[in-house]
């Protein structure tokens, strides 16, 4: 999908139900696009992909980082960010905020020390 201008999706565009809560998701075209936009502005150099969910390719992303992983993805009815952190297939963390760029810290947080507590501590959820 190519970026969008200005936050206009057509009504049977994927991304069309998002439009008023994530208006910079929709111009970017997907959640991983905004992340590894937000995440390079930053310094962070995230390797954001998608998630293993094919339907939530454009709502949805993944971090991964030796056997340490986050994902985040969008909710439908109110702007909010969901993230869950872990380990291999173990959930260590999860937690939830309108704010990307609370996400972006998030996530790189938790990949930068996962499980230390560092997350918790300089995450605003």
């Amino acid at each position: 999908m190519s970026e969008r201008l200005g936050g206009a999706a057509a009504p049977n565009d994927p991304m069309y139900a998002y439009v008023t809560l994530y208006p910079e998701v929709v111009r970017a075209g997907s959640l991983r696009n905004v992340l590894r936009a937000a995440a390079d502005r930053a310094g962070h150099g995230l390797v954001v992909g998608l998630t293993s969910s094919p339907g939530w390719r454009y709502v949805a992303a993944r971090v991964e980082s030796d056997g340490h992983r986050a994902n985040a993805h969008m909710a439908l009815s109110e702007r909010c960010f969901i993230v869950d952190c872990g380990i291999g297939d173990v959930r260590m963390a999860s937690g939830s905020t309108p704010d990307l760029t609370a996400v972006v810290e998030t996530l790189h947080s938790w990949l930068r020390a996962p499980g230390s507590g560092n997350s918790s501590r300089s995450s605003p959820f």
